[in-house]
């Protein structure tokens, strides 16, 4: 089934508060080598002087909250520089992403927090070390997730947990959903897996075949926790809606990121020994948003001619291009009813 670009994102209007998060990359460093890694074989370069340059840049542009990601940021020489200094430009949040390997060190966790860490996300994909060390290809790798999530919790430092959804992890994820009860988070990320860069088609199953599992973790999960599912058709979820977290939809949530910055930012991979340049501090943001929102999507999906007749078809990402070749798009089925016309009516930050 061909995919086409139906839809101009660029005509939605903003309708709720812009999230001020966005990411910081630090380089392809990494002690374990997930099967599903879009970055697997990305050799690791010192991008010292470019991190620096994204955290200047993103405190012109008004950004408040971070994300530090690489890689695993820890394992950098320099981490606890880092987290110094940007505590001394007093960003509301710090947060770092996190397999959870340094952390299993109480000391190093306190020091973390002591130079400016006030958040942490977890990457926690399956409830046994047999399914989680099986993705990451490091034997004990769910041991020291296992014990920095619980030094985090004696902390009370916020922790966040995101889980990739593969076809060896989707029928634990109720199991996964009990532990995370166990953890407390602030919020809870499915990451349906999807084909990009270097990641394997083989960890990949039909949305369709998850999409129970997902409902049902969802429906045990503690309700004060701010669930997504990232970057799945409205049309696969009835009843479940709120928790799509699209592209467009990501823009109004206060843990995901700015899609401007996050652009501009992208070039430290692709050139990481040329300045990014000047960002742009003149334009209105939510018509750099929108423009950078309606790139990525065009970018990465498209909508089936059945979509047009869908009710979400103005707010919904459509069918990633990389999935379509692999499973086609007969599962997506359009739902019919008046169209959605403003991004948070399918959203649970309304």
């Amino acid at each position: 089934m061909k995919l086409f670009s139906l839809v101009d994102f660029k005509k939605l209007k903003l309708c709720g508060r812009m999230t001020e998060r966005t990411r910081l990359f630090t380089g392809y460093l990494c002690n374990i080598k997930c099967k599903f890694c879009f970055y697997s074989e990305q050799k690791h370069i010192d991008i010292k002087p470019r991190i620096y340059e994204q955290i200047e840049l993103g405190k012109q542009y008004g950004i408040k909250d971070w994300d530090i990601s690489g890689g695993e940021p820890p394992f950098l020489s320099y981490w606890f520089e880092i987290l110094r200094d940007m505590k001394d430009m007093e960003f509301r949040n710090i947060a770092c992403i996190t397999n959870g390997y340094k952390f299993s060190n109480m000391d190093f966790l306190r020091k973390s927090i002591d130079y400016g860490m006030n958040e942490i996300l977890f990457s926690l994909h399956g409830p046994t070390k047999e399914i989680h060390d099986g993705l990451t290809n490091v034997p004990g790798s769910f041991d020291h997730l296992v014990k920095a999530t619980e030094n985090a919790i004696s902390t009370q430092i916020k922790i966040r947990l995101n889980v990739v959804v593969t076809k060896d992890n989707y029928k634990t994820l109720v199991d996964i959903a009990k532990y995370a009860n166990n953890i407390n988070p602030i919020a809870f990320n499915f990451l349906p897996f999807r084909i990009e860069n270097y990641s394997d088609a083989q960890n990949a199953i039909k949305y369709s075949e998850m999409v129970p599992y997902i409902k049902d973790a969802i429906d045990i999960l503690d309700e004060r926790i701010k669930i997504s599912i990232r970057y799945v058709p409205f049309c696969l979820f009835n009843g479940y809606e709120k928790y799509i977290a699209g592209y467009l939809q990501r823009e109004f949530d206060e843990y995901e990121w700015n899609e401007y910055t996050l652009r501009f930012f992208d070039g430290v991979r692709n050139y990481p020994n040329n300045s990014l340049g000047q960002i742009d501090l003149k334009s209105d943001k939510w018509d750099l948003e929108i423009d950078a929102l309606n790139k990525s999507i065009k970018h990465a999906c498209g909508h089936s001619l059945s979509c047009l007749r869908c009710r979400y078809v103005l707010v919904c990402d459509g069918i990633r291009e990389t999935y379509s070749k692999i499973f086609g798009a007969d599962e997506f089925k359009p739902v019919l009813g008046k169209k959605h016309g403003s991004i948070l009516l399918t959203n649970n930050n309304n």
